[in-house]
């Protein structure tokens, strides 16, 4: 999996946020239905907290790896709506 997500900068969990992007933005999110490492129900209570667009994948935690096809389907997904969003709002 490190491989697969590289390394991270433990300064990340210290530095506080002053606005959560979800707010005010556009949120999706994929449950893995089948995850071990993450309960599907937390991930979908945290989801509907942020008002996030969640699209459920049989599959572990590392779906990413077992359904990439359906993984960057979701992230097409939503590269259009925000990009159509955007397209509406920069015509208005």
């Amino acid at each position: 999996m490190y491989a697969s997500q590289g390394a991270f900068y433990a300064s990340a969990f210290g530095t506080p946020i002053t606005e959560a992007a979800w707010r005010h933005k556009p949120a999706f999110g994929i449950v893995a239905t089948e995850d071990k490492a993450i309960l599907p129900d937390i991930e979908r209570n945290m989801y509907a907290r942020s008002n996030t667009k969640v699209t459920e994948i049989q599959g572990s935690h590392v779906v990413f790896m077992s359904h990439p096809d359906k993984v960057a389907a979701v992230i097409i997904a939503a590269a259009e709506t925000v990009a159509a969003a955007e397209s509406v709002a920069a015509s208005n």
